[in-house]
């Protein structure tokens, strides 16, 4: 990467960054002004009214200024200058089906929007990965399982699209959790596209991370707060899907050959996805909808521990962090296949899991009054 693609690359991460620190706040001021709350209710765990519009600025701000950014480049730079693939099919259908989302969202935001209408348009956006080209066409022994048919690659892109998309929207349960998420995947993810000179991408990933880190404070420390909404969760669950496809398929340089970029996306995914995976099984063995709303995701048991907000979301941070470090310590130090450090992964969420529901179990077990005898 010459001096350009860096000074590029920051141009996009201040634009980003300044334009959310002064919307943000403008937003919170026109949600008061014109009652645009999120009303609380039983399953939710904040007091009071706060606006839920944080999500209304996201796309706008990360496609202006990674469209600014890009422009520039062509502009000024050597032909090639976007990387290896430069602006492809995927990229630009990526964009159409985001703003699909964005647009869904924002009317559930201001006016409610049945689930199966919101599920309908996952589905439209999902399916323009695979329209564009991008699908997952090997797995590279995970399972046993390596290329697959085109027809199977691409139900498995869209299902595990519209899983990622639910699981970052149904994670945003405690301030700051998902955005604090998102933020820790988009940083992974676009350092190894940049290792990798896939500057394009590279960008929007730390572009999406600059958007975020004003909403951020607005969402956990100031007082006057805010919520990103589903305009804000549904576009970053999609980017992310987006993000994790294209590094599973690029085989990143740093990583070693034969899935390592696939191993990385499902660290970065582990926590969100095993958490709604897990609620929507308990759901079905009790007899309920597994889109009924409830309090058993892990931000909520953390909560019942005792855990104020911050800390929860501070151990949740973490946890997710060491899925990272796990899945590349494996890659980098180990000879173990692909589907061993999967199940290795798959077990550091089961431990961290299960010693959550064991203090729970233990503290409630404690509060439990003694049968009173005859």
């Amino acid at each position: 990467m010459t001096w350009l693609h860096y000074a590029l690359f920051g141009l996009s991460f201040a634009v980003a960054f300044g334009m959310s620190c002064l919307v943000v706040p403008r937003v919170i001021r026109t949600a008061f002004q014109k009652r645009l709350f999120d009303l609380p209710s039983a399953r939710k765990v904040h007091h009071g009214t706060v606006p839920r519009l944080g999500g209304f600025s996201f796309i706008p701000i990360i496609l202006l200024s990674v469209g600014f950014s890009a422009g520039l480049g062509l502009r000024l730079g050597p032909s090639g200058f976007l990387g290896p693939r430069g602006v492809i099919p995927d990229f630009t259908l990526m964009v159409c089906g985001a703003i699909l989302l964005y647009l869904v969202g924002l009317s559930d935001d201001l006016s409610g929007v049945r689930y199966r209408t919101k599920f309908l348009f996952q589905l439209a956006a999902a399916c323009c990965f695979p329209v564009g080209g991008l699908w997952i066409g090997n797995l590279h022994g995970l399972f046993g399982l390596y290329d697959l048919s085109a027809p199977a690659g691409m139900v498995l892109t869209i299902f595990g699209t519209v899983g990622v998309i639910n699981a970052l929207n149904l994670i945003d349960g405690i301030d700051g959790l998902c955005s604090g998420l998102c933020i820790l995947a988009f940083g992974v993810m676009g350092a190894a596209f940049l290792f990798d000179g896939d500057w394009m991408f590279a960008m929007l990933a730390f572009t999406s991370a600059g958007v975020l880190l004003p909403f951020l404070y607005y969402n956990v420390f100031s007082r006057k707060k805010i919520f990103m909404g589903d305009a804000g969760s549904l576009t970053l669950g999609y980017l992310l899907s987006f993000l994790a496809l294209r590094l599973a398929s690029d085989a990143p340089s740093f990583l070693p050959a034969g899935g390592g970029g696939l191993v990385l996306a499902a660290a970065c995914l582990m926590l969100p996805v095993c958490d709604v995976v897990r609620v929507m099984f308990f759901r079905l063995r009790r007899g309920a909808s597994p889109f009924e709303p409830d309090k058993s995701h892990i931000h909520h048991l953390l909560l019942r521990l005792g855990l104020g907000g911050r800390a929860a979301l501070a151990c949740l941070l973490l946890a997710s962090a060491c899925f990272v470090w796990l899945a590349l310590s494996c890659l980098w130090y180990t000879h173990w296949s692909l589907t061993v450090i999967f199940f290795c992964l798959l077990a550091s969420w089961a431990a961290l899991q299960s010693l959550v529901s064991f203090l729970l179990w233990r503290k409630e077990r404690k509060h439990v009054p003694a049968p009173v005898g005859n």
